[in-house]
C-alpha cells in the first residue's frame, strides 16, 4: 500500500478494505493490484472487489460498516452472521440439554461470540442474543408445565396425604 500511497487501509486475512478521496485513484490502485496479484502471486480477486463511495456500507470481516451523517463509522454484525450465530446458539442449548456438551464447552462457544461482537457496535445485539440463553437440561415442555404447575410445600403433594 505504501508503493500505491494509500495511508488508510485494513487487511486480514483474504479480506481488504482501502480508503481514499479519489474514485480514479482507486481504480487505478485496483487494476494496479490486480496485475501484482495476478503476475507476481499467481491470485485472483473474486467478483466482490469493487470501488464504493464511502455513503454506501461496507461489508467487511462479517460487519456492515457505513457512515453516520456526523462521520461516524457503525459497525454491525452483518444479518446474515445474526442469523447464524442465533442458530448456533440454539444448537448449543438442545446440545447440552441432551447433554453432548458441557457448561464449559458451553462457556466457551459463548466467550468467542462475545469476543467477535465486541469488535462492532453490538451491544444491545449482544444482550438480546445472551440474554434469551438460559441453560437447562429439561426441554421447553418441561420447563412450560413447571411453570404453569409450580410444586407446593412436600406435605401437600398429593403422595403425602
Amino acid at each position: 500500500m505504501e508503493r500505491l500511497r494509500i495511508k488508510h487501509y485494513s487487511r486480514y486475512m483474504d479480506d481488504g478494505v482501502v480508503v481514499y478521496p479519489s474514485r480514479d485513484h482507486l481504480r487505478d490502485c485496483l487494476e494496479r493490484m490486480h496485475e501484482y496479484l495476478s503476475d507476481e502471486r499467481a491470485l485472483e480477486l473474486n467478483q466482490k472487489t469493487q470501488v464504493v463511495s464511502v455513503a454506501q456500507a461496507v461489508d467487511y470481516l462479517g460487519f456492515h460498516l457505513y457512515l453516520t451523517k456526523t462521520n461516524k463509522v457503525v459497525k454491525r454484525l452483518r444479518t446474515s452472521n445474526k442469523r447464524r450465530v442465533r442458530h448456533k446458539l440454539k444448537r448449543f442449548r438442545h446440545a447440552y440439554r441432551l447433554g453432548k456438551v458441557d457448561a464449559e464447552d458451553m462457556w466457551r462457544g459463548v466467550q468467542s461470540y462475545r469476543a467477535h461482537l465486541a469488535h462492532g457496535d453490538c451491544w444491545y445485539l449482544q444482550q438480546n442474543l445472551l440474554g434469551h440463553l438460559a441453560l437447562s437440561k429439561s426441554t421447553r415442555d418441561e420447563l412450560e408445565w413447571d411453570v404453569a404447575h409450580p410444586l407446593v410445600m412436600s406435605g401437600d403433594l398429593p403422595w403425602d396425604r
